[in-house]
């Protein structure tokens, strides 16, 4: 009788689990975030060499654009949602040796940024 309730109870506990998405927070973020490769499409690119992205709590600055602006942001899931000056999504990637993936959409052309916190 006690297997049966043991194997009762493994099987709703196996069956109520739920897929686990990462997330990403605010804290994951905060800080500057220096652009140490670009890729344009599948080649590198060096115009967005010295870029930076730095999140203050709910604002984020960058130079990627080439002069310094400051937007708001938000999170979903994996991805930085910036609305200003214009709306765009990077998909994050958290990589293993403390750096961070960017994949984004930008005229229509993919982008792909690494960065490392300073």
């Amino acid at each position: 009788m006690k297997l049966a309730i043991l194997g009762f109870l493994t099987i709703v506990l196996v069956s109520c689990k739920k897929d686990i998405k990462p997330q990403l927070s605010k804290e994951d973020l905060q800080g500057k975030w220096m652009l140490t490769e670009a890729f344009r499409g599948d080649k590198p690119t060096q115009t967005l060499s010295g870029a930076y992205y730095e999140f203050k709590d709910t604002i984020l600055i960058t130079n990627i654009f080439g002069d310094n602006f400051s937007a708001g942001y938000s999170i979903e899931n994996m991805d930085i949602v910036q609305r200003i000056p214009i709306d765009i999504r990077y998909t994050v990637a958290k990589n293993p040796d403390q750096t961070m993936s960017f994949l984004t959409m930008i005229d229509g052309i993919p982008f792909r940024f690494t960065l490392k916190k300073v």
